[in-house]
């Protein structure tokens, strides 16, 4: 409580110096109706300067992204990752990702080729034994066949009734039948045989190409960096840095790790405060841990759309990058939380006048603005020309000069008709 009261107190004093300055010099004005002097300021020449704040933090212009190595083809989940900002050396694991997934895989498919190999086997022992039996039976008859040939009736070498020598003919056209089946058959189950074993080598193929794919995502489980340097993580949509638990698309990047040859700074600046913000307006960049040395820059780009910087949130922020002239390894590094201030107007010898004595009519038609001046005793309305305006100060162009003297606030007896 303490700690607060001192801020408070700390926060008020340039506003009552400022007060006090004020009040010393509506000293010279003239009274109002309800009998007080009205605060009032006497116009100068000086600089006027329009700034934007913003928040956000370092990191490169180029860097090397890390993303899962070659060979994953599906999403993994990260199980570790190096603490963000560390230093890491060429060849140093960066990320090891969730292998428990592809080595159940493996397993069942290692089961798969072995049952596979069970299967060709018991099928070329069933085709073998089947050709031996038809080949059996084909060498039985080819035998059959040669004796009946051997004592041919065409040679004569036998005498044969006319029943005997039908009966052979009929037996040596039935033996020539029977070879031409057990050839067909023999013929065929060879192709069956090829057919089959062709079918479950093709299924042991398919099991073997899987294999190969969760074996390689078995061993494409780690990252390491590929050269030395600064190890930052990648932040999701909602600029939380990725961490162990989550899930890596092939492609995507988890990590990089920047060039610190040169830096760049990337603020937030509200979608309310944006609008005079372009390409190429000047920064000042504050370090949060090296206040005390300011960087400079200019805006590169700044984000077409605005986002919200945390989920759900209604507050948008545009986001910019801002290139910065320095350089320096050893404290300007990626990630540090930085605070800008981007010049929106900068003049000199300008003279300006707070933006709460400026008066403006209701009526959009009317355009016209003015301020009460104090000038020989007398409270008088006088109509302005401005140019360029900041959220405290106005630039007037035509309509007052060096030393005049304006309120701050509106007279009493001005409050009756605002305009002449």
């Amino acid at each position: 409580m303490n700690k607060l009261r001192r801020a408070i107190i700390s926060a008020m004093k340039p506003w009552t110096v400022l007060l006090s300055t004020v009040l010393l010099v509506a000293g010279c004005g003239e009274q109002d109706e309800t009998g007080s002097v009205p605060a009032s300021v006497i116009i100068s020449v000086g600089s006027f300067k329009v700034l934007v704040g913003a928040e956000g933090e370092l990191s490169a212009e180029k860097s090397i992204p890390l993303t899962l190595p070659a060979g994953n083809v599906m999403p993994r989940t990260i199980v570790w990752l190096a603490e963000d900002g560390k230093w890491v050396e060429e060849g140093e694991v960066v990320a090891r990702f969730d292998r428990s997934i592809a080595e159940r895989s493996l397993n069942e498919i290692l089961m798969q080729l072995e049952k596979s190999d069970l299967d060709i086997e018991a099928k070329k022992r069933e085709f073998t034994l089947a050709l031996n039996k038809i080949t059996a039976d084909l060498y039985v008859t080819q035998q059959e066949l040669d004796v009946v040939e051997r004592f041919s009736i065409e040679e004569g070498n036998i005498a044969m009734s006319r029943q005997e020598m039908i009966e052979r003919l009929q037996d040596e056209g039935f033996l020539r039948i029977k070879q031409d089946h057990y050839r067909q058959r023999q013929s065929g189950q060879e192709n069956r045989r090829q057919a089959e074993l062709a079918v479950l080598g093709a299924q042991r193929e398919s099991a073997s190409s899987k294999g190969d794919l969760f074996q390689q995502q078995i061993d494409a489980s780690v990252t390491r960096a590929p050269n030395s340097g600064y190890f930052v993580r990648r932040k999701n949509w909602y600029g939380e840095s990725l961490s162990a638990g989550q899930s890596v698309f092939p492609g995507n990047a988890f990590g990089e790790i920047p060039d610190l040859g040169k830096m760049q700074a990337v603020l937030q600046v509200l979608e309310s405060e944006a609008g005079s913000v372009v390409v190429g307006k000047k920064v000042v960049v504050y370090i949060d841990a090296f206040p005390q040395r300011p960087l400079t820059g200019t805006i590169e780009s700044m984000a077409q759309v605005p986002a919200s910087l945390e989920r759900d949130s209604p507050i948008k922020y545009f986001a910019v990058n801002v290139n910065l002239e320095q350089s320096d390894p050893e404290w300007i590094t990626p990630g540090a939380r930085v605070r800008g201030m981007i010049e929106i107007l900068d003049k000199e010898n300008v003279l300006t006048i707070p933006n709460q004595a400026v008066e403006q009519a209701r009526d959009s038609d009317n355009p016209r603005m003015w301020v009460y001046t104090t000038a020989g005793g007398r409270i008088e309305k006088r109509f302005i020309e401005i140019g360029e305006r900041g959220p405290l100060r106005t630039e007037v162009t035509a309509g007052l000069q060096v030393g005049d003297e304006i309120l701050l606030v509106r007279p009493v007896y001005g409050r009756e008709g605002t305009e002449s």
